[in-house]
C-alpha cells in the first residue's frame, strides 16, 4: 500500500524534483534588482514595449527596505518557474 503525504507538504524549490503534493503548489518570491531577468519574459508577454534594461531599472526603484517596505514579487512553482508577478 502506498503512503500518501500530507496535504500540507512543500517540495523545496530547485530541488530538481517536478513532483508536487498537497496544497502548495506556489510559493511567493521576491524579486531583487539583481534578479529582475528571471520574471522579465513574464513581464514582456503583457508589455512588449518594456525593455529589459527599463524593467530592471522599475525593480530597482520599486524595491526599498525600510520602514515602508515595499517589493516586487513572483508567484512560482515548484520548478521555479514564475506565474505572475505583482508589486506593493
Amino acid at each position: 500500500m502506498r503512503r500518501q503525504a500530507p496535504r500540507n507538504h512543500r517540495a523545496p524549490l530547485n530541488s530538481g524534483e517536478a513532483t508536487v503534493t498537497g496544497d502548495d503548489i506556489f510559493e511567493v518570491a521576491r524579486i531583487a534588482p539583481a534578479g529582475a531577468d528571471t520574471v522579465f519574459s513574464l513581464v514582456a508577454m503583457l508589455h512588449p514595449e518594456v525593455t529589459p534594461e527599463g524593467w530592471a531599472e522599475f525593480v530597482r526603484d520599486n524595491s526599498q527596505d525600510g520602514a515602508r517596505p515595499r517589493g516586487v514579487f513572483a508567484l512560482r512553482d515548484a520548478r521555479a518557474m514564475p506565474h505572475a508577478v505583482f508589486t506593493f
